[in-house]
């Protein structure tokens, strides 16, 4: 495994092997989302009784650029499938992860209740964007193995970001992001304790919390992170279809063409 890359997916068997880098897997996902202001959705959106002080093809590409960040945390954590004799990377809980990253950034960004509430849609998203798997489970899963501050590949992941995001005030969001990351985790006695330690809070703290009910509160709310999260889904499968080698289209990945080829293009 190269050492200054952040892998997405990483799976390896006797005879192949499947390495997606978490930099192509975003770039791939914003391609798909490429004409997504001329789509039936973001029409749809901007006719909402709703005040878009961020636009929603920028939140999205936020929204994306975001949602696996965390993965950066799971680089060494290797499972073994006996059955399969297949070596992979196990990433189970990492958007927890990707939602703590995400809400620094936005705390740094956010300058009216506008920007809070669509970056707070977007954070949702990134919380929910495994849902129909068990979140409360994948909060408790522990790293198979610590790992170091130098193991977590930050510049790489800052990089990344740069790489995504766009304008001046994006980027000074950014600026001190992981100062506050790393301080952070220098208050644990290792990475392992901190990342166990955010993944099991994260459905039980004040942010968790005040977001939960203003989509169970706000229909305007509830309508847009919905929108964001199935948006977010749809690109997220059919990069990864594309990325890993999909042969064949499964009727799950038919779907999710039909939605895109009609709503997000």
């Amino acid at each position: 495994m190269s050492k200054d890359v952040i892998y997405s997916y990483y799976e390896e068997g006797p005879e192949f092997s499947v390495r997606e880098k978490l930099v192509d897997h975003v770039d791939e996902c914003m391609k798909i989302m490429s004409n997504f202001n001329n789509s039936r959705i973001y029409r749809y959106l901007m006719k909402m009784p709703f005040e878009w002080s961020i636009k929603p093809s920028d939140a999205i590409r936020l929204m994306i650029v975001f949602h696996d960040v965390g993965k950066v945390f799971y680089q060494k954590n290797y499972e073994y499938d006996a059955e399969r004799s297949v070596k992979y990377l196990s990433f189970k809980g990492h958007e927890f992860l990707s939602f703590h990253i995400f809400e620094e950034f936005s705390n740094k960004f956010v300058k009216s209740d506008a920007d809070d509430n669509i970056l707070s849609a977007c954070s949702f998203s990134i919380l929910f964007h495994h849902h129909a798997m068990n979140p409360e489970q994948r909060g408790k899963v522990r790293l198979k193995y610590d790992i170091t501050l130098e193991d977590l590949k930050l510049d790489e992941l800052r990089s990344l970001l740069i790489k995504f995001l766009k304008g001046k005030r994006e980027l000074e969001a950014l600026d001190n992001v992981f100062d506050t990351l790393i301080e952070k985790i220098k208050g644990y006695r290792s990475v392992k304790m901190f990342v166990e330690d955010i993944t099991y809070a994260s459905l039980k703290g004040s942010r968790y919390k005040s977001i939960w009910d203003s989509f169970v509160s706000c229909s305007t709310f509830k309508k847009i992170s919905l929108i964001f999260l199935t948006a977010l889904l749809t690109v997220d499968y059919l990069s990864a279809y594309r990325l890993r080698g999909g042969s064949e289209l499964s009727e799950f990945h038919k779907v999710l063409m039909e939605f895109h080829n009609y709503y997000l293009s």
